[in-house]
């Protein structure tokens, strides 16, 4: 799934500022033999941070441990990918928010003093690692540790792409994909990818397999069919979006999360994830301290 991932930042398309600034951090990295400061990648699901942060890897001529923050239950459980850091290497940690503060706060020593501490108080043992990068991705920035949060020297915020840096990003992946170019189903795609290449890629691929099924070139209008099969409008909203608002009509009170779960049966990570980023950028829904409510 990840034939449409670039490998090099000159590869990369959007988020111009923030490649910009990482292009005179790795140049004046290895001009200095020397590896890259501690950096946080923080903005909404699918923005590429995970490729941004293998880009580096390949411009820097490291290696790079993927880790999810998500699945760190413990320090046992991410010890291996420390013990396996090389010299300037980069450890790479998604949901970086989702670390309980017994491993946030054993990372602090691995992250300043480049040193490990195994075992209990009594039987502690402290271990040198190499100097190495640790990245670190988040949507909620916010719910970061302040210690934590503030040992990460360098710290990015991406935003959501716009529909011609899309277009681009079809551009260069339609041809990948054996599809014919054609710049009207490009931009019909684009305004329905939310802003977000993982997801512009994904419908990009269900396009392909729409005109594989059906025996058809690309077009606008195979776009538009394939879109209104998936239950997707002209503007990204989907079923699930909609389900959402439904749920917020329905009620002339703010919401709970927990409550809007239970109502639309749609999991709590897709709406916080997905569902709710999006409604915000669209001004259609408002959070506040009593809960979700139509803007």
């Amino acid at each position: 799934m990840n034939d449409l991932r670039p490998t090099k930042l000159d590869d990369l398309i959007g988020q111009k500022k923030v490649i910009d600034m990482l292009r005179i951090m790795i140049g004046s990295a290895k001009s200095r033999n020397d590896c890259l400061p501690h950096m946080l990648f923080n903005g909404p699901a699918g923005l590429g941070k995970t490729t941004l942060a293998s880009a580096m890897s390949n411009e820097m001529g490291v290696d790079i441990e993927i880790a999810n923050g998500g699945g760190v239950n413990s320090v046992k459980s991410l010890l291996p990918y420390v013990m396996r850091i090389k010299e300037h290497s980069i450890l790479f940690i998604d949901e970086i928010h989702a670390l309980s503060s017994s491993v946030s706060e054993w990372l602090y020593p691995v992250m300043e003093d480049f040193r490990c501490d195994i075992g209990g108080k009594k039987d502690k043992i402290s271990q040198s690692i190499p100097k190495f990068t640790m990245i670190g991705a988040t949507t909620e920035a916010g719910s970061l540790e302040t210690p934590l949060y503030d040992r990460f020297g360098a710290q990015f915020q991406l935003e959501p792409y716009s529909v011609d840096e899309l277009v681009e990003l079809i551009q260069m992946n339609a041809p990948k994909l054996k599809l014919n170019k054609d710049e009207l189903a490009f931009k019909e795609i684009a305004k329905r990818g939310r802003g977000t290449p993982r997801i512009t890629n994904n419908l990009l691929r269900w396009v392909r397999d729409y005109c594989t099924h059906h025996k058809t070139s690309l077009s606008s209008n195979v776009v538009r069919q394939a879109m209104n099969l998936k239950g997707i409008d002209d503007d990204g909203t989907t079923s699930n979006d909609r389900i959402y608002i439904d749920a917020l009509k329905s009620m002339d009170k703010p919401l709970g999360l927990n409550t809007i779960v239970s109502m639309t049966n749609i999991d709590k990570q897709t709406i916080e994830s997905i569902i709710e980023p999006f409604l915000l950028r669209k001004k259609l829904i408002l959070k506040t301290s009593k809960g979700r409510i139509l803007a």
